[in-house]
């Protein structure tokens, strides 16, 4: 049994800073180095777009461009990051690759850190490659970009997920458990001012996992292993590698922009990063997650 605390208690405990993305269609190109979502990135001349190597039916070797999703200037985002928690400056641009995701391939994500001036950067147009995918994940027009806005806001955990935390909510005399939780949720929307199965896009703070928390699972794909693998280890080192789940935290989750641009069936990435690699602003062992509902 989970310590009882009151949605007021909760709130004051867990509570944690986030900034919320907002999302709006350019009308003409964006200038170089913005924050935005699609079109191409911003990026060192000698910028090498990543690759997902796979093995076909025949053994031969495939190479797939990862698909350019957002990138974010952190001068813009620092305003918003009350905790600092980020670099406040430079270019972070995000990529990823379906079939690598599904795969739990280590290369299914990349998030590149330009820390260098962001006026010495290039547009970077994806290889010819990209042209022949055809991926059932996205649906948006490659070609059209949207400017990125930012906001400070708060989140708190969703009900569902106040196990992970060692709580229970308590209950009221006048009210039984569903109730309670229902209530619970009327005030996180309140507090937080977002809806309550919308599509969420933040960076930092609590990652409102649509399905189930994913955190534990950075730390298996870390450790490289398999789920049956994980299962086989003796309980005593499966219990360190769920421990270790602690050092993981969210780096952005990414909804759909708009009815133009969604992630599956209102669907959402979620890209989670080791606290100490955050600190070191070192965005090279990023994981990505894709939940929707």
């Amino acid at each position: 049994m989970g310590e009882v605390l009151t949605t007021a208690e909760i709130f004051e405990r867990l509570q944690q800073p986030t900034v919320k993305l907002g999302f709006e269609r350019a009308t003409e190109k964006l200038p170089l180095g913005a924050s935005k979502f699609g079109g191409n990135p911003s990026a060192p001349r000698d910028f090498a777009w990543p690759f997902y190597r796979d093995k076909s039916d025949d053994g031969a070797t495939v190479a797939r461009p990862l698909t350019f999703l957002m990138q974010l200037n952190l001068e813009e985002v620092a305003p918003y990051d009350v905790e600092k928690r980020l670099p406040t400056r430079g270019l972070l641009a995000f990529f990823i690759e379906r079939i690598a995701l599904e795969n739990e391939a280590s290369d299914a994500v990349r998030v590149f850190y330009f820390d260098g001036p962001v006026d010495e950067t290039v547009e970077i147009a994806p290889p010819p490659e990209f042209a022949e995918l055809e991926d059932g994940l996205f649906s948006w027009d490659y070609g059209a970009e949207f400017a990125i806005t930012f906001e400070k806001g708060v989140s708190v955990p969703c009900s569902w997920d106040l196990v992970d935390y060692g709580i229970e909510l308590a209950v009221a005399d006048d009210e039984n458990e569903d109730e309670a939780f229902e209530r619970y949720e009327e005030e996180r929307d309140a507090l937080t001012q977002t809806p309550r199965n919308g599509d969420l896009s933040h960076l930092l703070g609590i990652a409102h996992w649509i399905q189930w928390t994913m955190l534990g699972e950075c730390e298996r794909l870390a450790a490289g292993l398999s789920r049956d693998e994980f299962a086989a280890l003796p309980e005593a080192e499966r219990a360190a590698i769920e421990e270790n789940a602690q050092n993981w935290t969210l780096l952005c989750r990414l909804g759909s922009v708009c009815e133009e641009a969604t992630q599956g069936d209102c669907g959402s990435f979620y890209f989670c990063v080791r606290e100490d690699d955050l600190k070191r602003g070192d965005f090279s062992r990023v994981r990505v997650f894709f939940q929707s509902f």
